[in-house]
């Protein structure tokens, strides 16, 4: 293997062979040079000995390269280059590579990095240019904070997307194999002015006693008292292990993989985030939560499994008083497949039976259903609400999908996190 110079160019080592080509090549004033390669070569100590005589038209840069040539053979001579000794018999090696910082480094070239990112351009992984990883973003921008824990190669993918307005670029995350969904992606960025050390964590206890209200979902809470100090009425303590796709930091947008439909409509909310159940949550900003949507059988086949395993938990695990809670069993009787009744025949106005081999494979009969039963309800199991997850969509009894909650950064509430971390601080 040729050696590989700082900036991407080859060294060639010099044999007494190459020498006396070399040396035959400046001696023939008549013959056209060959074409040069692209980068700088060593060239020998025998060539940059020769006398420049009847230089043809054109030959300023072979000239300059004899001329450095001569500095180095002059050193060689005299012993002041240090390391440049040679044993006997070995090929000695002059370097005329460039040491120029503007050089454009090859693996940019490679991946074909620009001051412009392109539109939905990846970043290289971490194992490609892990020793520049700077070199992908633009001056001074940083991919995420360093402050949170960052996930293995073999589970993150990183996108950084391009977005040409007046606002700063957006870092969109993508974790544990999945995509960010479109809708967030086309979010407008923002430029947020962050509190000083904003990374402050809250412990769980210290916001319910701040914040107040009560659980009006997993992971949501309402308060409709009035003349509470915070003056807060809806916000979201986040967990980062089972929601793979909130915002990594502060400003960003991102989305909430969950079985339960939380708004019908557009509301504003101070975003919590912790990264797993032993740290504080974080303020991440302010947000406003859109509609949502549901999740393909493709985008549910992605959903990670530690994830699909959580909510298969929470929703078919009976507690210790033996019933779901009631919040439980309307989140499956919403979610799960409606049960065929019966079949409506339109022409007769009558109702039979239904029997999967009928179906819908006579013409005019209309197959009936209905939600389960709360009693359905508390009986499925862990496992029956796994295997639902992985069913097809267009399947007889279609698969359970969960929705995504899309969270859209709106700003920054500086009052409320000055005031949380004075209060922590009172205590």
């Amino acid at each position: 293997m040729p050696e590989i110079t700082s900036n991407g160019t080859k060294k060639r080592k010099l044999t007494t062979k190459s020498c006396e080509r070399d040396a035959a090549i400046i001696d023939s004033p008549n013959e056209t040079l060959p074409p040069k390669a692209p980068g700088r070569s060593s060239t020998s100590i025998a060539q940059a000995a020769q006398p420049i005589e009847n230089a043809l038209p054109g030959m300023d840069f072979v000239l300059a390269e004899l001329s450095r040539l001569r500095e180095q053979v002059a050193k060689l001579e005299n012993g002041n280059t240090a390391g440049s000794k040679t044993k006997s018999g070995s090929p000695a090696v002059i370097d005329l590579t460039d040491d120029d910082d503007n050089t454009t480094i090859p693996v940019k070239l490679e991946h074909g990095l620009d001051t412009n990112v392109d539109l939905y351009n990846a970043t290289p992984l971490r194992e490609t240019v892990e020793d520049d990883r700077s070199s992908t973003l633009s001056a001074g921008e940083e991919l995420e904070s360093s402050s949170l824990p960052r996930q293995s190669t073999e589970s993150t993918v990183e996108f950084l997307e391009s977005i040409y307005t007046k606002e700063s670029r957006i870092s969109v995350i993508a974790q544990w194999g999945m995509a960010m969904p479109a809708v967030v992606r086309r979010f407008p960025s923002i430029d947020l002015q962050l509190p000083p050390q904003s990374n402050t964590a809250f412990s769980y206890h210290f916001l319910k006693n701040c914040l107040g209200g009560s659980s009006i979902a997993n992971c949501w809470f309402e308060s409709k008292g009035i003349g509470r100090a915070l003056q807060v009425h809806l916000y979201a303590l986040l967990n980062r292990e089972f929601d793979p796709l909130v915002p990594r930091i502060p400003g960003t947008h991102g989305v909430q993989i969950t079985p339960e439909l939380h708004f019908s409509t557009i509301k504003r909310f101070p975003l919590f985030i912790r990264d797993s159940d032993h740290s504080g949550f974080q303020y991440y900003g302010t947000h406003k939560v859109m509609k949502s949507d549901f999740l393909g059988h493709n985008e549910m086949l992605e959903v990670p499994e530690h994830v699909k395993n959580y909510w298969e938990s929470r929703l078919g695990n009976l507690p210790t008083c033996g019933l779901k809670s009631g919040p439980t069993v309307g989140i499956l009787k919403k979610m799960w497949p409606k049960v065929p009744t019966g079949l409506w025949d339109a022409s007769k106005k009558e109702m039979t039976s239904y029997t999967n081999e009928r179906g819908n494979l006579e013409e005019g009969l209309e197959v009936l259903r209905r939600s389960i039963t709360d009693e359905e309800a508390q009986n499925l199991s862990k496992d029956e609400i796994l295997v639902a997850f992985e069913r097809n969509d267009l399947d007889d009894n279609t698969g359970v999908s969960m929705y995504y909650e899309y969270l859209e950064c709106i700003g920054c509430d500086v009052d409320l996190y000055q005031t949380l971390v004075t209060k922590m601080n009172e205590l």
